[in-house]
């Protein structure tokens, strides 16, 4: 972290300082207290959503590993990933519609807002319960066919792994 940090100030010092002297005549960091108390104060409600993304992501390995050890957190690892698949589609949705939805918020179309709101809601219930569904009937094929024979046995921890994905969909 030390070496990130220099090489970082070195890089500014020798490099983006002069490129951005080319636009800026004096430029001289303000450390004011306020100012970087103010930024902290903005700032915070990001860091506890970004920290929480990684409780998220990261608390249900660290479980498994501890309580059922290395050799299932891999079968864990690896089939979670199906619950990934399903999230990456969600994610794409959800930032092809944030524009709109921020635009409608802004000009107090709660109406137009909340329909929206609640296909999206609808979308991933629809994509959630499929999952399950799907793993109900063909689990252990698909998990057979995308890894090996014994993958088949962890059909009830993709089930799981699908009921959360319901959850983390809506």
């Amino acid at each position: 972290l030390i070496s990130l940090i220099l090489v970082r100030v070195l890089i500014f010092l020798f490099y983006d300082r002069r490129k951005v002297n080319l636009f800026i005549e004096n430029l001289t960091p303000d450390f004011s207290f306020k100012k970087i108390k103010g930024l902290v104060i903005l700032a915070f409600p990001l860091g506890l959503v970004l920290m929480l993304g990684s409780l998220n992501t990261n608390f249900p390995r660290i479980l498994v590993e501890k309580y059922s050890g290395e050799a299932s957190l891999g079968y864990f690892a690896s089939i979670s990933y199906f619950m990934v698949i399903g999230n990456t589609f969600i994610l794409a949705v959800g930032q092809a519609v944030s524009p709109r939805l921020a635009k409608l918020f802004s000009v107090k179309s709660f109406k137009k807002f909340k329909k929206i709101l609640l296909f999206l809601i609808l979308l991933g219930s629809l994509i959630g319960l499929s999952g399950i569904l799907i793993s109900l009937i063909f689990g252990e094929n698909i998990l057979t066919l995308i890894y090996d024979s014994t993958y088949a046995e962890y059909n009830k921890l993709l089930i799981m792994i699908m009921i959360a994905g319901l959850f983390t969909y809506i």
